[in-house]
């Protein structure tokens, strides 16, 4: 398993543990406004994963349907450039945040090894494997 890999495991328990919960353990995806179990749910970014200092930023990150991350991905919409899943996203995060995480994707900043490590090394202090 890569940095990355482990990063991403743990960054899903911890979003997962601090997500609201109804009784019967399922998480609020406000992208498809539905109540879903954890497998259900896919750890969602506005700004693509690939953008590696934003990869584990909680602004640019929520729990969603995993129908919306993977299908609605896929599904363009009329008028504008972006996906059904982005036109939903935007919405939900709002005007300013979306130029916030914008301006960020667009700074160039980078992830250095030793904060990776940093963040995984906090998150296992913290009980997450």
């Amino acid at each position: 398993m890569t940095k990355y890999q482990k990063a991403d495991k743990l960054f899903r328990q911890v979003l997962l543990d601090e997500a609201t919960k109804d009784e019967g353990g399922r998480i609020f995806c406000p992208l498809s406004n539905s109540w879903l179990y954890p497998d259900q749910l896919h750890v969602c970014h506005f700004i693509p994963r690939d953008y590696i200092y934003l990869r584990y930023d909680k602004r640019n990150c929520i729990l969603c349907a995993a129908y919306s991350n993977v299908t609605e991905t896929g599904i363009s919409v009329e008028g504008c450039n972006d996906s059904l899943h982005i036109v939903k996203y935007k919405k939900f995060i709002g005007e300013e945040n979306v130029k916030i995480l914008e301006n960020i994707r667009r700074s160039g900043d980078k992830l250095l090894p030793s904060q990776l490590n940093k963040m995984i090394e906090e998150w296992q202090s913290k009980g997450y494997k």
